[in-house]
């Protein structure tokens, strides 16, 4: 150690050279004691920052704050606090700079960097708040505000903030981008696309307002706009991992054709083959790009088409994926008296999903199981208070997943239970990452994950394949019945078809998703029409018109085929409210299942109002729901061999009401077989038990 100390414009100027460590190293010695001086330690600060150790800047710059506490100081630690990864300590520092110097745009900037960060929303948002009165003029604090009640799953007030923004900067691109999102979230396309639009003007070349343009496009139907957006995006950033899926992920939902949705299948495949190509060639280094491109392959699932070897290439590269993003130990839980079972979902509200489901989480045996709620979505109501309030334990986790991994590692499951895989994608990526010894996914979403980290599929001995054949990469568990135990829905109120626009003539419902309608099944609908003209087949559109106009016209050409016109036979009503669905049902004469992807919940709503319901005779699981179901009332006779069987059936169906009514007596009598059945509670009981326990 030399016997003078350096002086600091001695260390200035080495660090105005770069050479952060030597600056380090000459007066580490000098600034170490508490009563050094003052300027050498400040160097000695600003040096250790600059070489990247921020934790130790801050320990430094702690120690200077107690000393001379003024602004810049303050400003400094809270800098370090921030880098260090501890932006909620950093929070009150920044406050006290910004306060006293409310004009200094490096104490609100690190402010800003801070609540920006911090993981605790509480002291982000009261610090953000302060500053908000401070800069009436900055729309940076709203942004920020809104930024976090998104993640939150806030969606009202985040939009709010965000309009705040606006209204002190109205060309404010973040913001509008941000709107873009909430809205979509949201359901008002016609605003999204408003807001995405400011901001591709804001700026036409970058490649995330080309993005979010090119979601709500395929939302609302414009494939071709959607592609050509992402194709520019990809101009501008060519090896974006999440352009790459966005344009793989661009499948026609309402196809105008069999050639058109076989030829897209067999680009989905090669795009797939390419995907995980480029993975192969930029993981892990950028894993956290990829872990934001992460997509299911949901509009896929609905090509009709054997899912087994698509589902595993896309397992392997959603685990591929996240296990790089999170390269986690294999979790040992302790050994506990009751097995702890996760339910994850980012659908714990009123939702199919739920009405399928849910009694497996409010029902397993407390003195054996101790159950927690992860809900990941951003949406809640009155089933997501009554789930929250019947289990041990409950995490809401709509925002980063990472905030999500770690919540379920320090709960340290026995068994997580996925009632849906493939909906949804924070649910994909958690289930692609092994987070606990035992992981199943359920059949809210009947189609094989293809994900390494699933064990088991949780299925039923109703809807069983015949004949029986390999369908699942995971473990198959048959749970009796229809494997579920479900609440039988209230009935709705008294309705006339007068009351819902109907004529009075019989009323096939064909009430399914439209995306359940391929083109192949459109003459099946022709030729019922066809030979049973006094029959009127009622249809729900698409949230999207365009959709829906799409399916028109495509229905339009099949029945045209047949020198039908379409409007004679077919009414398309527009989206109803979930009491009016069930009133719709109430009316019907015929319920038709739907080719390929058949009812479940759609199916026993309408058995609890004892509509005879024409199943398909599907050779996958997915097309066998109604067709179980049938069978658990005993009622071959809605439960036809082939498509020919299912066409003659329903023709001779529609021309004999007293058919019909027998029928209706027959559910009428025998549907208690189907509801509130607790067996495969029990089923599932033994299961998770006999696997868990320890």
């Amino acid at each position: 150690m030399s016997r003078r100390p350096p002086s600091p414009v001695q260390l200035n100027a080495l660090m105005a050279r770069g050479e952060h460590r030597t600056a380090e190293a000459l007066v580490r010695p000098w600034a170490q004691s508490n009563t050094a001086s003052l300027p050498l330690q400040i160097c000695w600060a600003k040096a250790l920052y600059k070489m990247g150790q921020a934790g130790e800047a801050a320990v430094v710059w702690d120690h200077i704050c107690h000393r001379q506490p003024i602004a810049e100081h303050f400003i400094a630690l809270g800098q370090a606090l921030t880098t260090a990864g501890r932006p909620q300590h950093a929070l009150p520092h920044l406050l006290r700079a910004v306060s006293s110097s409310p004009q200094s745009e490096e104490a609100v900037d690190g402010l800003l960097a801070a609540a920006a960060d911090a993981l605790d929303f509480g002291p982000a948002t009261a610090a953000l708040t302060l500053l908000r009165s401070l800069r009436p003029q900055d729309p940076r604090s709203d942004t920020i505000l809104g930024r976090h009640h998104l993640a939150s799953g806030r969606l009202d007030l985040a939009r709010h903030h965000f309009e705040s923004a606006l209204g002190r900067t109205p060309n404010h691109t973040e913001a509008h981008l941000q709107l873009a999102a909430v809205w979509t979230s949201l359901g008002n396309l016609a605003k999204a696309a408003h807001h995405a639009l400011l901001a591709r003007q804001a700026l036409p070349d970058h490649p995330e307002p080309l993005r979010l343009a090119a979601l709500i496009a395929g939302r609302q139907g414009m494939l071709d706009q959607s592609r050509a957006l992402l194709d520019k995006a990809l101009v501008h950033a060519p090896r974006q991992p999440i352009l790459h899926w966005a344009r793989a992920r661009q499948f026609p939902r309402i196809p105008d054709s069999q050639t058109e949705s076989d030829a897209a299948l067999s680009k989905y495949q090669s795009d797939l083959q390419a995907l995980s190509q480029l993975a192969q060639e930029t993981l892990p280094s950028r894993s956290a790009n990829w872990e934001a491109a992460v997509q299911d392959a949901f509009p896929v699932h609905y090509t009709g088409s054997d899912c087994m070897e698509m589902q595993r290439l896309h397992g392997q590269l959603v685990h591929r994926v996240m296990t790089a993003a999170f390269p986690l130990q294999s979790p040992a839980p302790p050994r506990r008296e009751r097995v702890r079972v996760g339910f994850v979902s980012g659908l714990f509200r009123r939702h199919t999903i739920t009405k399928l489901f849910s009694r497996w989480m409010t029902r397993l045996d407390p003195r054996r199981f101790e159950v927690i709620g992860y809900h990941l979505g951003q949406l809640e109501d009155s089933t997501t208070t009554t789930l929250q309030s019947a289990c041990a334990a409950w995490r809401d986790l709509p925002g980063p997943i990472a905030k999500a991994v770690h919540a379920v590692r320090q709960d340290a499951p026995d068994a997580i239970i996925f009632p849906e895989l493939g909906m949804d994608i924070q649910p994909l990526k958690l289930a692609a990452l092994r987070l606990a010894p035992l992981q199943a996914v359920a059949w809210g979403h009947p189609i094989t994950t293809g994900l390494p980290t699933v064990d088991l599929f949780l299925a039923c001995e109703a809807m069983a394949v015949q004949p029986d054949r390999q369908w699942t990469h995971e473990a198959r568990v048959d749970l009796p019945g229809i494997g579920i135990d479900y609440p039988r829905p209230a009935p709705p109120p008294m309705t006339t078809r007068e009351e819902l626009g109907l004529p009075d003539r019989t009323l096939v419902l064909c009430v399914q998703s439209l995306q359940k309608y391929r083109p192949a099944a459109d003459d099946l609908h022709a030729r019922v029409a066809q030979a049973a003209p006094e029959a009127l087949l009622v249809f729900v559109g698409d949230s999207s018109d365009v959709l829906t106009q799409r399916f028109r016209n495509r229905m339009s050409k099949a029945f045209s085929a047949r020198g039908l016109q379409l409007d004679d036979h077919v009414r398309i009503l527009p989206r109803m409210s979930e009491a009016n669905w069930l009133r719709l049902l109430s009316v019907g004469d015929l319920f038709l299942d739907s080719p390929e992807w058949s009812g479940g919940n759609t199916v026993l709503e309408a058995v609890s109002v004892d509509l005879p319901c024409l199943a398909w005779p599907g050779d996958t699981f997915r097309g066998r729901h109604c067709h179980g179901i049938m069978g658990v009332l005993d009622l071959p006779e809605l439960q036809p061999a082939d498509e020919s069987e299912w066409v003659s059936r329903a023709i001779a169906l529609i021309g004999d009401p007293e058919a019909r009514s027998r029928l209706r007596s027959t559910i009428a009598a025998r549907s208690s077989a189907l509801f509130d059945d607790p067996r495969s509670t029990r089923a599932l009981e033994d299961l998770l038990w006999a696997r868990c326990h320890k």
